[in-house]
């Protein structure tokens, strides 16, 4: 079910005046993510290939993705008319080649951690575009950056319920072992894909030399963390949590949240205020 498109997005309310060059700047790089989404869908397509009910759902996720894509690029392109997606995007793709191209098995050992690594992703994008949208004065971007988190956070229900009434049970997968998943993707939380679609979007002339790839992604994380504040974090820690089919208590929760912003704050150096790309 489509629940908003192009059209109903408010492009009249555009204000050139109000955009912020380091959100512009996510933004080039936010698009060719979400635009990339293709080899996502094709994917978890071949890892859940027995499962075409979780397939057609599979590639409803991978339109609304490409969907988020597609607005992110129409706001760039307006905030910026000099932007090249095309070039861009090729440039991000020739980089950044992570996912096998054939073979049906998971990059993290099963189906069941498969959808925990994806739970944890959609979790991070969540709070992502809630920073965006909370920093935003642009009227049109901080609808854009709405809209996606509501999107995303019904993909995280959608890859969790999954987990949790089908592909979990069936491999008996617990505590520890979704603790493990959980824990390495958010050491991959400054992985290349993030950082190099930033340099190719804002920097597409510049080689993406791949002996770099710690260096852009430090100096991305160091300016997405000046977005962060405490309540970004619980959106996390509340997500993380479900994940890992644990109760805690909402001062648990605030006391993790609490815990990730002063560790990345001390990590990346970060302050309140955004700095100019």
């Amino acid at each position: 079910m489509t629940r908003w498109n192009l059209d109903t997005i408010p492009w009249d309310k555009f204000d050139r005046s109000r955009v912020h060059p380091q959100l512009l700047a996510f933004a080039r790089g936010a698009c060719l993510v979400e635009f990339n989404a293709d080899t996502y869908t094709d994917y978890l397509c071949r890892v859940f290939g027995n499962d075409a009910g979780f397939q057609s759902q599979i590639r409803t996720w991978g339109e609304e993705e490409k969907r988020h894509g597609s607005a992110l690029r129409k706001w760039v392109e307006l905030a910026d008319p000099g932007f090249d997606f095309n070039h861009s995007l090729s440039v991000f793709r020739a980089a950044y080649q992570q996912l096998p191209e054939d073979g049906g098995d998971s990059v993290r050992g099963s189906m069941a951690r498969e959808l925990v690594a994806r739970c944890m992703v959609e979790s991070g994008t969540t709070s992502y575009y809630s920073a965006l949208k909370d920093a935003a004065e642009e009227p049109v971007f901080k609808e854009i950056c709405r809209l996606i988190a509501l999107d995303e956070i019904r993909h995280f229900n959608l890859f969790r319920k999954t987990l949790d009434k089908k592909y979990g049970p069936k491999e008996k997968l617990g505590f520890l072992s979704r603790f493990r998943v959980v824990v390495g993707r958010i050491l991959e939380t400054s992985d290349e894909e993030l950082s190099f679609a930033y340099r190719a979007g804002n920097f597409p002339d510049e080689p993406i030399e791949q002996d770099r790839s710690r260096e852009y992604s430090d100096d991305f994380m160091k300016r997405v963390s000046r977005l962060y504040k405490p309540e970004h974090y619980r959106i996390i820690v509340a997500l993380t949590i479900k994940v890992l089919g644990i109760y805690s208590s909402q001062r648990l929760r605030k006391l993790l949240s609490h815990i990730a912003h002063r560790f990345l704050c001390y990590r990346y150096q970060a302050t309140n205020s955004l700095s100019l790309l």
